[in-house]
């Protein structure tokens, strides 16, 4: 496959379903990347979650940057990044977990080719989300918090 800027409905789909889903879990509340300096909310306001879409997509771009150093001057996207905003997407709204995961997955393999990715908070904030996504599943509230081989799967 190669490497491609993913469509802002696509890192609005994945916001989308981050508010949702971290509203259903025990501790509902969203985080925010610590650059942000944002507490964490039940309700993000959506200038904040415009902020996160754009560090999202600048990532991706970034990306690109590392794997086509011999690109045109265009392939920065910054049209399509400053043209960014936040909506909230019905359809997108209605996937589940592994809908999420899917749209991370696809996220990261774009974004994940400059060498500060791994350790940058945009890749914490996936991980926080994939793992916040996780509570929604069936059987995780059910499940054990630890494990002695006595316990009974629900």
């Amino acid at each position: 496959m190669s490497a491609f800027m993913v469509e802002n409905a696509h890192v609005n789909a994945i916001l989308n379903l981050a508010v949702l889903l971290s509203a259903k879990t025990e501790f509902p509340e969203f985080r925010f990347p610590v650059s942000m300096r944002r507490n964490a909310t039940r309700f993000p306001h959506s200038d904040d979650l415009t902020t996160l879409g754009k560090m999202l997509l600048n990532e991706n771009a970034k990306s690109l940057r590392h794997l086509y150093q011999d690109a045109p001057e265009n392939m920065y996207f910054q049209d399509e990044i400053d043209g960014y905003k936040f909506t909230v997407d019905n359809v997108a709204a209605k996937g589940d977990a592994g809908y999420l995961a899917k749209l991370i997955d696809c996220y990261e393999y774009q974004a994940c080719e400059h060498d500060t990715f791994e350790t940058g908070e945009v890749k914490a904030w996936l991980v926080w989300a994939l793992k916040m996504s996780l509570q929604s599943l069936p059987g995780y509230r059910a499940a054990p918090w630890g494990y002695s081989g006595t316990e009974r799967a629900a």
